[in-house]
């Protein structure tokens, strides 16, 4: 019992502490989030998507030594997850790098692999999509359109009895997705408010001076208190003694 109590006293103690300094805190929050956001809005590259979305299934037209057996939608679930993984091969980036530079864009395999990112997009439909990010809205589609056009026909050579078709192409991206000017200075206004909350928790726990008597009896137990020290103000002292001369006179 006496250390619950000890610890809802604490816990009030640091709320009273912070708000009471509350402007310091309030301007950590400020000052980091003013720079959050003129970070994001001024200095921060603009990143552009382009997607393209498939549909994969079992190829028809081949022998049933060929064609993959099962269900078609089981099947085909499990399907994308192998044109998924393959992607990202050096079988396929090797063949969108050379067609991308054959169109005027320079990138490696290896830089284009960390562009791209391939996911599922449906729990129950087979269906998958390949996003590329890029700081021009313009090559972000046209790799992106690569891929749709390279990637299906290199991974059907792999993964045999299985095709995927374009569903969606890439189209030119209108707007960045990246920097998220809201998302960038709310963090930096909760991490002003952190960090503003922890100088000032840190400059207390530092703070070695006595300033009220509960500190003592909370340190020294059943140890008495003989006197306080009033806080004086000297400069209501002073007006208080040129008060008093006035009256006199």
């Amino acid at each position: 019992m006496d250390g619950q109590t000890e610890y809802q006293i604490d816990l009030k103690q640091i709320l009273t502490l912070l708000l009471r300094r509350s402007p310091v805190i309030v301007a950590f929050m400020l000052i980091l989030g003013l720079a959050a956001f003129i970070y994001s809005s001024f200095f921060a590259t603009p990143i552009y998507q382009a997607t393209a979305s498939f549909h994969v299934n079992n190829q028809q037209g081949l022998s049933s030594s060929t064609k993959v057996q099962g269900p078609d939608i089981t099947t085909a679930r499990m399907l994308v997850n192998s044109y998924i993984n393959m992607i990202h091969t050096d079988l396929v980036m090797d063949e969108v790098a050379n067609a991308a530079n054959a169109s005027g864009v320079g990138y490696t395999s290896n830089q284009i692999k960390r562009m791209v990112a391939a996911t599922d997009m449906d729990d129950e439909a087979p269906l998958f999509m390949i996003a590329v990010n890029n700081p021009d809205p313009e090559v972000a589609q046209l790799i992106a359109n690569i891929i749709a056009d390279v990637a299906p026909g290199l991974i059907q050579g792999i993964v045999k009895g299985s095709e995927a078709v374009i569903v969606d192409r890439a189209k030119l991206p209108e707007y960045p997705v990246s920097p998220n000017v809201r998302r960038t200075t709310l963090i930096g206004l909760i991490i002003g408010f952190i960090l503003g909350a922890v100088l000032v928790l840190a400059r207390e726990a530092l703070d070695t001076r006595i300033k009220t008597g509960e500190y003592l009896s909370q340190k020294y137990g059943d140890v008495p208190i003989l006197g306080v020290i009033p806080n004086i103000s000297t400069g209501s002292a002073r007006k208080q003694e040129t008060k008093e001369r006035g009256t006199a006179q």
